[in-house]
């Protein structure tokens, strides 16, 4: 297995993404800390890779908070002793956030605050939390969560899109910035990805191949870009959309 003897740290990892990337990390052999906002979620999904054979702990992470960010980078170093891999998924969807959709000049401040906070502020300081501990090893991988809202732009999502299209532009930063202490940064941007819950039509008509990009597409995909079949590549954003931003369809 491609990540046996590797510590990573997923972020948002009880979200539908999130375990998918930590599954699929941990069938690579790598020992995962799943971390999360809700507590008890990160603890299902950590006890779930434990039955499947591998190493995992659970952590109550809140990315808006620089104290909760460095308490768990200290468990996880007191833990294990390093840190080989971060996957910054924490992230919050506007379709999640009540009144999110309007155009700009109608968004509530509360909400344009929290996009730029966990989408990107977050994302940020836990990259940084982690650095200090992969820069003296003089190894690293790194992979970012963006979104096809990052690359396209959305109009009634200004400020998401505005937190994506920066995470995009900080993976590129920090690829210059590393790449010569032996750290890669990658970013991942995918397309729609519906939830259970959700009528898939919507999904289907928004890309050219004609099918649901599912929570597994995403995680192979990060999973290659954590492994040493990915140690040429840094500083790339990935999209992950089946041909939707090729923009025939216009902004589904």
């Amino acid at each position: 297995m491609q990540l046996t003897n590797n510590v990573a740290i997923v972020t948002g990892a009880a979200g539908a993404i999130g375990r998918a990337v930590a599954a699929r990390l941990a069938k690579e052999g790598a020992t995962v800390a799943v971390a999360d906002l809700n507590r008890a979620e990160a603890g299902r999904v950590a006890a779930s890779l434990t039955e499947a054979g591998a190493a995992a702990l659970a952590l109550e992470l809140d990315v808006c908070s620089r104290d909760s960010i460095n308490a768990m980078v200290a468990t996880v170093i007191e833990a294990y002793g390093r840190i080989d891999v971060l996957v910054n998924n924490a992230g919050g969807s506007a379709r999640l956030v009540k009144g999110a959709y309007c155009l700009l000049h109608e968004a509530e401040e509360r909400v344009i605050d929290s996009m730029i906070d966990i989408n990107l502020k977050g994302l940020i300081f836990c990259t940084r939390a982690v650095l200090r501990h992969m820069v003296p090893r003089g190894q690293g991988r790194i992979v970012n969560m963006g979104s096809i809202t990052g690359v396209q732009g959305s109009e009634m999502v200004a400020d998401y899109s505005a937190a994506k299209g920066g995470v995009i532009a900080f993976t590129k930063a920090l690829a210059k910035g590393y790449g010569p202490l032996g750290i890669r940064v990658n970013c991942v941007s995918p397309g729609l990805v519906p939830r259970p819950e959700e009528d898939p039509a919507r999904a289907l008509r928004s890309n050219f191949l004609h099918r649901v990009c599912t929570t597994e597409d995403v995680a192979n995909l990060v999973a290659f870009l954590v492994s040493e079949d990915a140690s040429f590549i840094t500083g790339q954003n990935c999209v992950i959309d089946g041909g939707r931003s090729l923009a025939l369809h216009g902004d589904p």
